[in-house]
């Protein structure tokens, strides 16, 4: 059995997450258990939970962290007890773009600053390192936001924005294109960071949308994170 918590810095990532897990098993009730936790009793996230079969061989936790600064801690803070209930593997997800970014490592605005990513990617490898010599527990990012991976997807936004002009975004790979993929998106397609407006994009995706995505070769911090998933 492999069974993996995974740490969100927030909303969008967790409903992204969320509805990748069912589109990788193709909602297949017996192929995995999924549950999440919310990040305070107000939290406007309601997905189905839990969801799947206790005794499959795939076992997912969800947390919500509220803040990119959060994902770390609460992973230290849980880590020795998700060891004691048989954790396989404990995963943050958390975007480059933010206030780290900006201020302490005084990136630019301008440009994707692949100097300072690759600073504040490795400063916080070593802090998972320094808490977990052994790789069970891992950081994984989305550079520069989650919304990258997204516009890497034409295909479901085609489905889910019926007639949206993607041509501007179909020869680029927006991990290397976008310091703001958030606001890339919400200037081609009517999004926002709300629940039911994330919600009502990320229901649309399905395997093949993953797997179009794997296959572009384009933004390759998702195959990381695809990997601590599901291989």
């Amino acid at each position: 059995m492999k069974k993996v918590a995974v740490y969100v810095e927030g909303m969008t990532e967790l409903v992204f997450v969320y509805h990748a897990i069912h589109a990788y098993y193709q909602s297949d009730w017996t192929a995995f258990h999924l549950d999440y936790v919310k990040a305070y009793p107000s939290d406007p996230i309601d997905l189905q939970r839990p969801y799947g079969d206790d005794a499959a061989d795939r076992q997912y936790l969800l947390y919500n962290c509220s803040s990119d600064g959060s994902v770390i801690p609460n992973m230290k803070d849980r880590f020795q007890s998700h060891l004691l209930q048989g954790f396989t593997a404990v995963v943050g997800l958390q975007d480059i773009y933010g206030s780290r970014y900006f201020d302490e490592f005084k990136a630019t605005h301008q440009h994707i600053d692949w100097p300072k990513v690759n600073a504040m990617m490795s400063t916080l490898d070593s802090t998972i390192g320094e808490i977990d010599p052994t790789g069970t527990l891992k950081i994984r990012f989305s550079i520069m936001e989650i919304e990258s991976w997204v516009l890497a997807m034409p295909d479901l936004l085609a489905e889910a924005f019926p007639g949206a002009d993607l041509a501007r975004i179909a020869a680029v790979d927006p991990e290397n294109s976008y310091v703001h993929p958030f606001g890339v998106l919400r200037s081609i397609v009517p999004y926002n960071k709300s629940f039911s407006s994330v919600e009502g994009l990320f229901c649309h995706m399905r395997k093949k949308h993953l797997d179009g995505l794997l296959q572009s070769g384009k933004c390759a911090s998702f195959a990381r994170f695809y990997k601590c998933l599901f291989e």
